[in-house]
Order: C-alpha cells, then structure tokens, then sequence
C-alpha cells in the first residue's frame, strides 16, 4: 500500500537534513525503534509492536539506496521480520525535506509499505490514520531532540578572569572530587530497552473518528424511535 505523511518541523533544513542522515540519533522518537549497527549506509535493528494483549518484535535491516543533499532528498529501503512468528515487514520510504523559512522544515513522506501477519489486518485507510498520528508525535519529539540538540553546541560565553588569589585561598577553595557513579548503573541506561509502538492504543482513536458520523446517526434513529414511541403512549 502507498501512504503519504506531511508535517513541519521547526528547525532550519539543513539540520533536518544532518538528522536524517544520522539515523541513530532520531530512531528513538519513533517508538518501539532501536537501531543497532549503523555504518553511514546500512543499518541494523529492531522494532517492538505491541497489539493488544500480543507482543510482536521484529528483527530487521536498511540502507540508503538514494541521497542527494542538493534536493535534500533521500530514499531508504528496510525489510523486517518477526522474531517468532511468519510475519513480514516492507517498506521503502522517500523523504523530501523543503525550506519554508530560515528556521522552518516541510518534510514528506512517501512509503510504499507491504505488511503480512496480523498488523496486516488493518487497511490502508486505518494505517493511513495512525501513520499520521504516529508522525505527529515524532515531529514534535524531533523538534525538541534537533532543539536540545543546538542548545548544547552552542559556544558558552567567555569567563571572566578571576581576581587574584594566595596558593593557600586557592586550595582551600578547591572542591573535592566527585565520587564516579557506579559502573553497573551506566549499561543499564546505555542499553534502555525502548518502549514498544502500541498499535492498539494508536488505533482507536482513529476508529472512533472514522466512526464518528455512523455513531451519531445511529444516535439520531434511537432519539426519533424514542419519541415515536412516547407519541404512541
């Protein structure tokens, strides 16, 4: 199925562009996704599914097949599949990425995506809903992770030059070193297992959208049989 997303970003292109090519760095806004390997072309990884009270993981792999940063256009091929299971995962994505302004990015998404096992129950409507749900949310984690990310390389302001101090001043107000955190706490937040996309709570939303006019129509012929009814009596 063909799907297409749009959304903005403000953040000037060509830092949008150095993040799409840093796949790495923006896996973590789309949730469930972990990349594993990354050599600047292919890549390896894994995505969490969770469907209801079903937990799926896919195991799968990518890579630039076009990337051309004079139209800031790039294509990438990934293929999945799950860990336990027969189901399947293809897609390949082009992304294309438009200056609106200095400080402003107009990304599109066109994917041709292809699905076997149980997601593939939903259609392309209701995947077209919660793509776009889905891509809301990771523009606007994308916004604050490119926005943090600025922030930190900005270079500090110049310290002034401290008044003169006696060796003796100096070392007394010289603080002491900082006791290293432990080193069992550091892989645990290095290697922070991410929380799985879950399909379902993604889902009815949309349902009850795309339901909306049936409901209220159905709402409609109960309030008329109602007052037919009191009519009668």
């Amino acid at each position: 199925m063909d799907l297409e997303h749009d959304f903005v970003v403000a953040v000037p292109i060509d830092t949008a562009w150095a993040a799409l090519e840093d796949l790495p760095s923006i896996a973590p806004c789309f949730p469930g996704a972990e990349i594993t390997d990354f050599d600047g072309e292919a890549f390896t990884g894994s995505c969490r599914v969770k469907l209801g009270p079903v937990s799926l993981q896919y195991q799968g792999s990518g890579r630039f097949v076009e990337r051309d940063a004079g139209s800031h256009r790039a294509v990438v091929e990934i293929r999945g599949k799950e860990r336990r299971g027969n189901g399947t995962a293809a897609a390949t994505i082009t992304t294309t990425l438009a200056a609106r302004d200095d400080a402003t990015t107009a990304v599109s998404l066109a994917t041709d995506l292809s699905v076997t096992g149980r997601p593939a129950q939903f259609g392309r409507g209701m995947m077209q809903g919660v793509g776009d749900r889905l891509l809301s949310d990771f523009a606007s984690c994308l916004e604050q992770t490119l926005g943090a990310a600025r922030t930190s390389t900005a270079e500090p302001a110049a310290p002034s030059d401290p008044p003169e101090s006696t060796t003796a001043e100096r070392a007394a107000a010289k603080p002491a070193a900082a006791e290293p955190a432990p080193a069992q706490d550091q892989p645990a937040r290095l290697h922070a297992t991410p929380a799985a996309l879950d399909l379902g709570r993604a889902v009815l939303p949309v349902m009850l959208r795309r339901s909306a006019p049936y409901l209220a129509l159905g709402a409609a012929g109960v309030a008329v049989l109602l007052k037919a009814f009191r009519r009668r009596r």
